[in-house]
């Protein structure tokens, strides 16, 4: 063969390999979104499980961000409208929470009374996730049998501790046209989500790791107690009227 085409066919072959090689697998293709879902049926439960490998470094401004106790296990039920959530946190201390519609009361181990508020409607069940996208999804990856989508960015802590939050500050900061500051150091998050249920699997955010799991639905409708339907009905009934118009002369 000639000496120049056998060098042009050397070329080719090795461009073709490294073409090969750039290409992502059929498993490294994001499928289309969205990647993860926003509503749990009208009938489920699931658990989070928080664990935390405090540094130095992180653990202040964590603590700033949590508050002194921070969550080490939650409990999640809803029925229609009815939510039950159960907050473990550290140090032994608990908060109990029963949404109805667009009221909230919620009581804390260490408080005499019951805290009732709007809670406004939840766009997503999942909000931590709200920073995934195209552009840092990184492949997949197999977690005790299942196809997990994996994403992965540094970000400011703010947007998994408290997501609402930061979000109105964004909005906050567009609206002023004002740079966008942070005194919180910034963390790796790393998002696992089941590729077939699009269901949270774990999510990573510094030093704090999430883990969810996914229980059968609950076999009966939530029955809010007394005491909590009393008190988010007084809630309504103050919002209702500070916020009932004037009637005219």
């Amino acid at each position: 063969m000639n000496r120049y085409l056998l060098i042009a066919a050397c070329l080719s072959a090795a461009f073709a390999g490294w073409s090969n090689a750039q290409t992502p697998s059929g498993k490294d293709i994001l499928p289309p979104g969205p990647w993860v879902v926003t509503q749990m049926p009208d009938s489920a439960q699931w658990t989070i499980d928080y664990t935390y490998a405090d540094t130095r470094k992180h653990r202040k401004a964590l603590v700033k961000l949590a508050g002194d106790a921070r969550p080490t296990h939650v409990t999640i039920v809803k029925t229609g409208a009815i939510r039950h959530e159960i907050r473990e946190m550290e140090r032994g201390l608990k908060s109990e929470f029963w949404a109805m519609g667009d009221m909230m009361v919620e009581r804390r181990s260490n408080a005499p009374k019951l805290f009732a508020y709007t809670s406004g409607p939840k766009d997503s069940e999942f909000p931590e996730f709200g920073w995934i996208s195209q552009t840092n999804f990184t492949g997949r990856k197999i977690v005790d049998g299942s196809d997990c989508l994996v994403f992965q960015q540094q970000i400011d802590p703010l947007q998994i501790t408290y997501p609402a939050t930061y979000a109105a500050q964004q909005k906050d900061y567009q609206r002023d046209a004002t740079e966008v500051k942070s005194d919180t150091p910034t963390v790796l998050a790393i998002a696992l989500v089941d590729a077939k249920t699009r269901l949270p699997v774990s999510l990573q955010a510094g030093p704090e790791l999430r883990r969810y799991a996914f229980l059968p639905p609950p076999a009966a409708m939530l029955s809010v107690p007394d005491e909590f339907a009393a008190a988010a009905k007084e809630a309504k009934a103050r919002v209702d009227a500070a916020t009932k118009p004037l009637s005219a002369p």
